[in-house]
């Protein structure tokens, strides 16, 4: 790296003529090129249907809440093995991806997502990740789970992270 260093610092000077490079380093950033499967097509739902606290924190209507549903993205899994250590890395990885997941999700699905949420179990983890990184507590699951139709299910309550 010294020597790589040395030489481009020679090129700026003058003193050396260096042929063009053959690939970027990679600290541009890059785009996708569009693809077919990208066009816009059906709405993607990626979000849960019914959630009390959040729907109220929203302040939708049962209309608006059916139209934008689709317009909500959902973070499933974000996990730091227990090993790695990182100051703010939590943070700084889902600040990341608030601000890429707009351009990301409407070039991949055609939509702009309105709000993305995320579920954290209540007694396992804390969620201090997504309040350092700005993340609003809106409330509480009821444990019911998203495929749960007979209203049977148990499942652990979780905080949702929005």
């Amino acid at each position: 790296m010294g020597a790589r260093v040395a030489l481009l610092n020679l090129h700026r000077k003058g003193l050396l003529e260096l042929p063009p490079p053959l690939r970027t380093n990679g600290n541009g950033r890059r785009h996708p090129l569009p693809t077919p499967a990208g066009d816009a097509g059906s709405p993607v739902c990626t979000a849960a249907r019914a959630l009390a606290d959040r729907d109220r924190f929203i302040g939708w209507d049962i209309r608006q809440k059916k139209a934008r549903l689709c317009r909500v993205v959902n973070n499933g899994r974000f996990l730091i093995l227990p090993w790695v250590r990182s100051p703010n890395l939590p943070s700084m990885i889902l600040g990341g991806c608030v601000r890429h997941v707009r351009a990301d999700y409407a070039l991949c699905h055609g939509v702009r997502p309105l709000l993305l949420e995320s579920f954290v179990e209540r007694g396992r983890f804390r969620g201090s990740c997504y309040k350092a990184a700005n993340w609003i507590h809106a409330g509480v699951t009821r444990g019911r789970g998203r495929n749960d139709r007979l209203c049977q299910a148990r499942l652990p309550a979780k905080d949702i992270w929005l």
